[in-house]
């Protein structure tokens, strides 16, 4: 008996203990969640990802285990992601994690984007909000609004956290205008539409080949390759085997070659000035 009273005054003692330095848990969708969150909360926070970087989102539904981690999150991110709706829905239902979305209204408006349209080109809405840094900035801003709430001892942590952050998106967005400025690059072709977003930021004009998820038809191959042909493109963007396989006549036509990205990357800045590096260079 007073062993098993000793054992549990000991768990008890451990419990207490790792709450007074539990982190905040964050849930987020997809990778690139994570960098602005980890920004700004710094070493208050601890992030679970629901989808991995090489799972197709069009396709991806998530085991019970994951949805269970997450379950126990104080707060989750969404980002307009394909089957997310399914995700609030479960969590809704139990009440938890608090559902925040990281989007921002008006960021077109309120952080002088470009006046290109992000999906120009009739190819709809891009989800892939974090290849703009003007995105990254609206969502690290809402990340800091959530973490006050949950921790608000460490505002001004958080706010210098938030600062240093907006202050390295400038930074790739300033060096990414004025490189893509110096080359004269006007346009960016890409397979799938999945940068239209750094395509608006940059101030210039994403072609796409794909277009609401089907393959090109021969005549959107035509066009593609004349368009691209006017414009001296000489590098087309791709994601995966899978799209580099299925432009190869395209980029047979054009003599060009294919640049594969991580489009699901953990660093979007990175990512950021990598399509840059490529498309200027």
């Amino acid at each position: 008996m007073k062993k098993n009273l000793f054992f549990s005054i000991i768990v008890l003692l451990c419990c207490f203990s790792f709450n007074l330095n539990a982190a905040i848990e964050v849930g987020v969708t997809i990778p690139p969640q994570q960098e602005p969150v980890l920004a700004v909360m710094g070493t208050n926070v601890q992030v679970r990802v629901l989808m991995d970087g090489n799972q197709n989102p069009h396709f991806f539904r998530p085991s019970a285990k994951r949805l269970s981690e997450i379950a126990g999150c104080d707060l989750y991110f969404t980002i307009g992601f394909p089957g997310e709706e399914n995700v609030e829905k479960k969590f809704s239902a139990i009440g938890k994690p608090r559902l925040v979305s990281m989007q921002e209204e008006g960021l077109a408006h309120n952080h002088g984007e470009s006046g290109h349209n992000h999906h120009a080109c009739g190819v709809g809405i891009d989800t892939h909000y974090w290849t703009s840094p003007l995105k990254l900035k609206e969502f690290a801003h809402v990340v800091y609004e959530q973490a006050c709430e949950l921790m608000p001892s460490e505002k001004e942590y958080f706010k210098q956290n938030l600062e240093n952050y907006e202050q390295r998106c400038d930074k790739v967005l300033a060096e990414g205008r004025a490189a893509i400025k110096a080359a004269g690059v006007e346009h960016i072709l890409t397979y799938h539409p999945a940068l239209g977003n750094y395509a608006s930021a940059m101030g210039i004009t994403q072609l796409p080949i794909e277009k609401d998820g089907r393959a090109p038809t021969l005549g959107v191959v035509a066009r593609v390759v004349t368009e691209a042909r006017n414009h001296g493109i000489k590098k087309l963007f791709v994601q995966n085997s899978g799209e580099l396989a299925q432009s190869k006549v395209i980029l047979e036509r054009l003599g060009a070659i294919a640049i594969e990205i991580h489009i699901l990357s953990s660093e979007p800045l990175a990512l950021i000035e990598q399509i840059t590096s490529a498309l200027t260079n």
